[in-house]
């Protein structure tokens, strides 16, 4: 990671097991290979790559995840023909449920 005004080096993510990142104000989500039917995610401060909080939901094991998709402190997941998890990460619940729909 750099920083964007001057170019600096901040700090790096190791990637041996990571599928994917997603960079939003302030947090960087990195979202790792599926073990088993949970979904590792590490959240991270987007200036230092402290580790703010790690979590581990679950999810339908050999199901594709569809959607994965911060939005302030909520996290939510779409499995294929599955409901939406809507994830509050300030907590690790599942605040509001699940929304059914198809896509």
């Amino acid at each position: 990671m750099w920083d964007l005004k001057n170019y600096s080096y901040l700090y790096s993510i190791d990637g041996s097991d990571v599928r994917e990142i997603k960079v939003s104000p302030g947090i960087v989500l990195v979202i790792k290979k599926t073990m088993k039917n949970h979904l590792p995610l590490q959240l991270l401060n987007v200036e230092t790559g402290e580790v703010l909080k790690s979590i581990s939901p679950m999810i339908h094991r050999g199901v594709p995840v569809d959607i994965i998709e911060q939005f302030n402190e909520f996290l939510l997941i779409k499995q294929k023909d599955r409901c939406l998890k809507i994830i509050d990460v300030s907590c690790f619940a599942c605040k509001f449920g699940f929304l059914c729909f198809s896509v």
